[in-house]
């Protein structure tokens, strides 16, 4: 058989390991990076924020530059602005914070009252004090402490009075000046720090951008310049617009909700405004994270509960309107990465850098997809965290039809036939999988008994297909073209994949020879590039008066392709168009 024909002719993308890396290599590597980015946090977290801050504020630079502003005061200026702004928002968090902190115990009656009515809603104090009385009971039994007086036993004296402890007085010596300072100076010094690391980073990155580049590029690849360069400039483009067009849209809802909670009358409208706007960095929770305290708040304000319905249907408006329809309209509606993949990156960042490893999960992680998607060698972040699907879906259904899933096969088979004709969308997913498992059975992978269950759960989907399609084919009538296999099962199966198609198309079709004793057309159906000499002549004897028809679904080969006593196609829809033509009376055609 030749099977390179096949894949020349209808190449099957499957994504495959390369076996040269090892992979004990590829797991070391692995370790040893998740330790460095783990014990070295203190240094790759302000270089993490100044990079994703320098993809946010370099369109800002270049902005600046087209109108022939230096590249150093530009940077200067477009990174004074931003921290300036970034220190106005912290300023107005802080003042917020501690007016709030000033009134929550005017809130305290009424939460005592809203506990209170809740605690006669659910059925009084009886009923939690019974419960806090069973588990208490429960505990002290666990924990073998003193029981109910229904399971205590009768106590024994001791035999002498224990000895009584003499408290004992622990004093540190008064604090020195130098320790005061030290305590006072020592928490605010660490967040300065940081900061000022952020700051230095962030300029120094925009102000050599393009010498970074270029190291880059000849670490990546300079044998390649031309695709190398496009590759990252378009990394580069891609992650700017995404993040600054992110930036702007929680800037917005931010500043949507803060208004609507100051309208609401909701106190501190502006810090719930604020920190939904930087939690909705957060990937899935963070707007329910940012909604949960302002409706806290909200119930502990109002002595009813209209405030706490306000609020939580302003969250469940603004927020769909932001997520489905303002995203998808400036950004589309996918960030290049899985669910799955957000959920765990997420999990995993929170995990190795703590809050910060949180709202830097999602652009982090997309990184690491554009990383991928560019770099070969580091490809396998693009299949495992990208939302494009791993195999093609030709390859996608022939691994369902080995795993024997009929409703998984289903599915898919009927998106391909809606979307195009039942015959184009049979070229497009079954055949190429034919063609896949015709490559396996040349290598022995497959024996008869495999091949027989592959081709019964192929018949059982075609048949579901078939219970709801409109075949306009005629029942009983006597078949106008014979679909026949040029050699083994596999073929048997194309051929009667065509049967179907002719039937869907009002063509009457059969693979039986025995129910077609005078087709107008015979069609041999081949997944490889020729049509055996043998088979042509058995039955060309036999239907003599037939127009013959090779539908081969690789690429006819040179003996083939110079013959002309039978006409080939290498498609089903092609042979569908051909039996179609060929098939009907000749007034008709001639006519048509």
């Amino acid at each position: 058989m030749k099977g390179e024909s096949i894949e020349a002719h209808h190449p099957v993308a499957v994504n495959r390991i390369d076996p040269a890396t090892p992979p004990q290599a590829v797991a070391t590597t692995a370790m040893l990076v998740i330790a460095v980015l783990y014990f070295g946090r203190d240094v790759f977290v302000p270089i993490a924020v100044a990079i994703l801050l320098s993809f946010v504020l370099t369109p800002l630079v270049k902005l600046l530059r087209r109108v022939h502003v230096p590249r150093v005061p530009a940077v200067i200026l477009v990174v004074g602005l931003a921290f300036a702004v970034i220190f106005a928002v912290g300023g107005v968090v802080g003042r917020q914070v501690i007016q709030l902190a000033d009134e929550l115990p005017y809130y305290q009656t009424t939460l005592r009252a809203k506990i209170a009515s809740i605690r006669s809603t659910t059925g009084g104090d009886g009923t939690f004090r019974r419960a806090l009385d069973v588990l208490r009971d429960l505990g002290s039994q666990l924990g073998g402490g003193p029981r109910g007086p229904e399971t205590s036993t009768p106590s024994v004296a001791p035999a002498r009075a224990a000895p009584v402890p003499v408290p004992v007085e622990i004093h540190q010596p008064a604090p020195d000046a130098l320790q005061i300072v030290a305590s006072v100076i020592g928490p605010v010094l660490a967040p300065l720090a940081t900061t000022a690391i952020v700051i230095v980073f962030v300029i120094f990155l925009m102000v050599q951008r393009e010498d970074l580049r270029d190291r880059v590029i000849y670490l990546l690849g300079s044998d390649d310049l031309h695709r190398t360069t496009e590759a990252l400039d378009d990394a580069g483009q891609r992650l700017s617009r995404f993040f600054l067009l992110q930036t702007a849209v929680n800037l917005g809802f931010g500043i949507a909700i803060g208004i609507g909670l100051s309208v609401i009358g909701v106190p501190s409208a502006a810090l719930w405004g604020i920190l939904a706007g930087v939690l909705r960095f957060v990937p899935y929770v963070g707007a329910f994270i940012g909604g949960a305290l302002p409706l806290a708040l909200a119930a502990a304000v109002d002595p009813g509960w209209s405030m706490v319905f306000w609020t939580l249907a302003l969250f469940l408006t603004v927020e769909p309107l932001v997520g489905h329809v303002l995203e998808p309209w400036l950004y589309g509606q996918s960030t290049g990465l899985s669910p799955i993949a957000i959920i765990a990156a997420a999990i995993f960042w929170t995990w190795l850098w703590g809050p910060v490893g949180l709202l830097l999960s999602t652009p982090l992680t997309m990184c690491a997809v554009v990383l991928g998607r560019h770099v070969e060698r580091m490809r396998f972040l693009f299949v495992m965290l990208g939302d494009e699907p791993a195999m093609s879906p030709e390859a996608t259904f022939y691994q369902r039809l080995l795993a024997h899933d009929v409703v998984e096969l289903s599915e898919q088979a009927e998106r391909a036939i809606s979307e195009r004709s039942r015959a184009a969308g049979f070229d497009a997913v079954v055949m190429p999988a034919l063609a896949m498992a015709r490559l396996d059975a040349a290598r022995g992978i497959f024996d008869g008994a495999s091949i027989a269950a592959f081709g019964a759960v192929l018949r059982e989907v075609l048949d579901e297909l078939e219970d709801d399609a409109d075949t306009s084919a005629r029942v009983g009538a006597p078949p106008q073209v014979l679909c026949v296999r040029a050699r083994g099962p596999l073929d048997a199966l194309a051929a009667e994949l065509l049967v179907r198609c002719l039937r869907a198309d009002g063509i009457t079709a059969s693979s039986e020879p025995g129910k077609a004793e005078h087709p107008a057309v015979v069609c041999v159906v081949s997944l490889g590039g020729d049509v055996p000499q043998i088979v042509l002549r058995r039955l060309r004897r036999r239907y003599a008066e037939a127009v013959f028809i090779g539908c081969l679904w690789s690429k006819p080969d040179a003996s083939s392709a110079a013959r002309d006593d039978i006409t080939l196609t290498t498609s089903l829809e092609q042979a569908v168009a051909l039996c179609r033509e060929r098939s009907l009376p000749g007034p008709v055609a001639a006519g048509d």
